[in-house]
């Protein structure tokens, strides 16, 4: 009897081995397949948005860049802190605590240890903390506030400036003071930036203070 042909340690028949013969191999399909690529031939993006023209003739347009309000070289120290309390003033406008996130970008403090930003130790490197803090009687007077009145400054060097600041609120009758006291960063990315080093309001028990 004559043995039959193996194939990957299976055998097959004269039949099947025509059959597999006149299958087409997949480096062939794949040469024959057309490929449609979506490539980029043309853009006007920025800031403002703009179009993407794709060679298949789609066009994909991308919405306006989202401003993000932060530390800025431009801004003083004043400027600084206006930025904050203007942002704290309208604490949910785009959305709900974005003036506590603005907050949280000019915060000069390492997220990896322990800081005294509120006048206390506390661990403050989750923004989830941060906000529970801002939201603490304390400091809940800055959320949505009225207005602020500068009582003093004082610049105690060139790359530290002190103020004391009373916030009001009209509509639920409360007002509070804070000492802040603004750091400028040397060296770096960020030479010449403002942040913000402590917010501490006065009169404030700090054993009633936390951010687990």
């Amino acid at each position: 009897m004559t043995s039959l042909p193996k194939f990957g340690g299976l055998t097959r028949t004269s039949a099947q081995k025509g059959a597999c013969q006149g299958v087409p191999s997949l480096s062939r399909l794949s040469a024959c397949r057309p490929h449609h690529r979506r490539v980029a031939t043309a853009a006007a993006m920025g800031d403002d948005g703009g179009l993407l023209f794709l060679n298949n003739g789609e066009v994909l347009a991308f919405p306006k860049k989202r401003a993000q309000l932060g530390p800025c070289f431009e801004l003083s120290c004043e400027d600084a802190l206006r930025v904050q309390l203007e942002a704290l003033q309208r604490n949910n406008v785009p959305y709900a605590d974005h003036g506590v996130e603005v907050l949280y970008r000019f915060a000069n403090f390492d997220p990896f240890t322990r800081a005294n930003y509120f006048g206390r130790s506390l661990d403050l490197g989750q923004f989830e903390r941060f906000r529970r803090v801002m939201h603490s009687p304390a400091y809940s007077t800055l959320l949505d506030h009225s207005g602020w009145q500068l009582l003093s400054a004082l610049q105690v060097d060139e790359g530290t400036w002190c103020a004391r600041v009373l916030v009001y609120d009209t509509h639920r009758l409360e007002e509070r003071t804070y000492d802040i006291t603004m750091m400028q960063r040397l060296g770096g990315c960020y030479d010449g930036y403002w942040y913000t080093d402590k917010w501490v309001c006065e009169g404030q028990d700090v054993r009633s203070l936390w951010a687990q």
